[in-house]
């Protein structure tokens, strides 16, 4: 067994969440000072150890859950056994059944896209993000008492922009809409009361599609329906400069995530020889860029993949739990 450190950033709102109760580095200290001097929101470095297997060279190092205490700062959570489900998909009826008797039961979708990332990533890509961002985002919940479920993964999003490449497979704005729609609703019948959607395709179209489904959600039923965006200030600033910049598409920053969830499906050889495409892509679209070839990349990538790494990923897979389990708490109105 061996210890992985890795630092991110939080504000003290974010962290208590996390159930983190300290906030470690520069301008650290204990997170009840920090919650009673006022400043919720001003952000700190956190140390995240978690325990990890050393597995047979070559293979996958995979993290397992955060040790119970860490001496000195970090994460000091009750760990969700392994035999606890989060899965909706590996569960019989019977067990879901259990599970919605719990007070709050809490519904995560997952929403990724089939689209071109890059000659080194796979269409998968923001699948990939999503699924295990919510994965890590139940286990969270759980350890705060609440029951959440991991929905299976939506993989079709809205994807114009990457419609010249291979492999690429849009649905429309309204297909959309009513795919999101129609899941939100039939979990709510099921007995979910609180749904959050776990997104990780940023094409503005695509947002439009699901905020739309939220808002027709929320008519019929009169439940608001979770849908963090991490291009929201409060969110970016947890994120890594690349993001913040725009360059956020197959870059360092995707790159990183997919490198610690599945590194198997990263071309390394690839990866390391690419070259760094600057481009604010957000701005090329408002311009009226309708594709990523019109926004200036020829490879489907923009930012610069050749710096990801594992650690850069573990830092951002932390912090969007964070946004997933702060969007379900304030939902639950415990935020």
């Amino acid at each position: 067994m061996w210890l992985r450190v890795t630092e991110t950033l939080f504000t003290a709102e974010h962290a208590e969440n996390a159930g983190i109760k300290k906030l470690c580095g520069p301008g650290g200290g204990d997170l009840e000072t920090a919650l009673r001097s006022g400043d919720r929101k001003g952000v700190k470095r956190v140390v995240i150890v978690t325990q990890e297997r050393a597995h047979e060279a070559g293979k996958r190092q995979k993290p397992q859950k955060p040790l119970k205490a860490i001496e000195g700062g970090g994460i000091m959570t009750r760990p969700v056994p392994d035999t606890e489900p989060i899965l909706l998909e590996s569960m019989t009826w019977c067990e879901v059944a259990e599970a919605l008797q719990s007070p709050d039961p809490v519904a995560l979708l997952p929403i990724g896209a089939t689209e071109a990332h890059g000659p080194h990533l796979p269409l998968q890509t923001d699948g990939i993000i999503s699924w295990e961002a919510a994965q890590r985002a139940a286990r969270r919940l759980r350890q705060q008492g609440i029951t959440a479920l991991v929905l299976p993964l939506l993989s079709y999003g809205v994807t114009y922009c990457g419609s010249p490449f291979a492999g690429t497979i849009p649905l429309t704005p309204a297909t959309m809409t009513a795919l999101v729609r129609d899941i939100c609703l039939s979990a709510i019948r099921q007995g979910f009361r609180t749904v959050c959607i776990c997104n990780s395709h940023l094409e503005p179209a695509h947002f439009e599609a699901l905020h739309q489904a939220g808002k027709e959600v929320q008519e019929q039923t009169g439940i608001t329906i979770g849908i963090p965006d991490k291009r929201d200030p409060e969110w970016a600033a947890l994120l890594t400069e690349e993001f913040r910049q725009g360059s956020r598409h197959a870059g360092s920053y995707e790159t990183s995530l997919v490198m610690a969830a599945r590194p198997d499906l990263v071309r390394e050889e690839i990866r390391q020889r690419l070259s760094p495409v600057w481009i604010d892509l957000p701005a090329r679209l408002r311009a009226g860029a309708r594709t990523f070839k019109e926004a200036g990349s020829e490879m489907a990538y923009f930012g610069n993949p050749a710096q990801a790494s594992v650690a850069e990923g573990e830092a951002c897979f932390e912090a969007l739990a964070t946004m997933i389990v702060t969007t379900v708490l304030r939902l639950l109105g415990r935020s």
